[in-house]
């Protein structure tokens, strides 16, 4: 009732300067923000993708009303972000720690995890370079942190069968 006769009495273009009354103990809560309130939180967004800027974060990482329009999907982005994002604070980490270890030992991070395409593309071209023979089995395990095969098993590379000129296979 009181909603109805609120509406009625402030609702429109003729009673849209009318002054409301509280009465009954009713107290008046502001449910909108201030300007100045909304510039602050314009302003904080801002400095958030300013600095993010600054260390080429994507936007859309950080912001959820920015949307990206780079990239045909997800994994172009996180590809993206990987190489363009991590991999210089990567390499600067790797070569201030390899510069301060005995001779011959370095640090390298494994960005793999995070550039990992889909499962059946991945199976595939393992399947490419062990048929190719220019991968073990126990290297693709050890792509995949998997414990090698046991008692030297996954160490033999395959070798391709010779092809003449056409492709075709040679026979011996």
């Amino acid at each position: 009732m009181l909603a109805r006769m609120l509406k009625r009495s402030h609702q429109g273009v003729k009673n849209s300067h009318a002054i409301g009354v509280l009465t009954g103990g009713a107290s008046w809560k502001q449910i909108s923000v201030t300007p100045e309130q909304a510039q602050f939180l314009e302003t904080q967004r801002f400095n958030r993708l300013a600095i993010a800027g600054v260390f080429r974060v994507p936007a859309y990482m950080l912001d959820p009303t920015t949307a990206s329009s780079w990239g045909s999907g997800v994994e172009e982005q996180h590809n993206w972000f990987v190489t363009q994002t991590l991999m210089p604070w990567l390499i600067r980490i790797e070569q201030a720690f390899s510069h301060v270890l005995p001779a011959g030992q370095s640090v390298r991070f494994n960005v793999n995890a995070r550039l990992r395409v889909k499962t059946v593309e991945r199976y595939q071209a393992y399947r490419t370079g062990i048929e190719a023979g220019f991968l073990s089995v126990d290297e693709v395990r050890a792509l995949e942190d998997r414990k090698p095969l046991p008692d030297g098993e996954g160490q033999a590379f395959l070798t391709p069968p010779a092809k003449d000129r056409s492709g075709d296979e040679l026979s011996n």
